[in-house]
């Protein structure tokens, strides 16, 4: 049974990640081009943004779906997206400081890089694939109707280690929703940043946020991704 009121039952939590990111990110990346009366103006603001989209953020199986922290992840980028375009900022230039706070965040941060090396190390064990490929299995059951819809890819020993073809994908589909499909593709690109850091050699050819029919995933073990993201 899909439990609707899963975001706004946890609000709090939503709110503190929302604020978190806010204090230690946005503000410092809205700082160069606005005083700070209006940085605290438009911070106001996507808190309401926020507030509004969290009846509407797509339920996938809450606590149990460790995806579902993707879809708090995005959203508070999507309240930041429909903020930042009302004044007027492109999108290309909101991508550049969601993608340029993501990176700062890291970089400055010597526990999170040493922690996103391992979960790169820990990303290409036997046990953690097995789980990849019976989350893909259990992905076609469509237990959660707006749940990612995925297929595992066994490696070919030369190119890739493994990979994931997605067909379906909540992110995508709520930000279309919500008339922000352009800014998608920026959103997915974090996928690289991450990349970069786990140094699991992320090569994606074809996306949903492109205009494709399908987002393809394919990792290689200790390699950059085939995307690098400049700030």
């Amino acid at each position: 049974m899909i439990k609707m009121n899963y975001y706004r039952e946890g609000q709090d939590e939503l709110f503190s990640l929302l604020n978190d990111y806010i204090d230690k990110t946005l503000t410092k990346m809205m700082q160069s081009d606005y005083e700070i009366e209006k940085c605290k103006e438009i911070n106001k603001k996507v808190n309401k943004a926020f507030d509004e989209l969290i009846d509407a953020m797509p339920y996938i199986g809450g606590g149990e779906n460790f995806l579902s922290d993707n879809i708090v992840e995005a959203t508070i980028y999507l309240a930041v997206y429909k903020v930042l375009k009302e004044e007027g900022i492109s999108v290309e230039k909101i991508g550049r400081i969601i993608h340029k706070g993501y990176i700062e965040n890291i970089e400055s941060n010597n526990e999170e890089i040493d922690r996103l090396k391992n979960c790169g190390e820990i990303m290409f064990t036997d046990e953690n694939k097995k789980d990849l490929e019976e989350s893909a299995i259990r992905s076609k059951d469509r237990m959660y109707k707006d749940d990612f819809i995925v297929e595992f890819v066994e490696g070919d020993e030369k190119s890739y280690d493994f990979g994931l073809n997605t067909f379906q994908c909540p992110v995508y589909n709520f930000f279309k929703e919500q008339g922000a499909e352009q800014f998608t593709k920026y959103v997915c690109d974090i996928d690289f940043i991450r990349s970069k850091y786990l140094m699991s050699g992320l090569k994606r050819d074809r996306c949903l946020s492109e205009g494709d029919n399908v987002c393809e995933f394919r990792w290689k073990r200790n390699n950059l991704p085939n995307k690098i993201i400049e700030i």
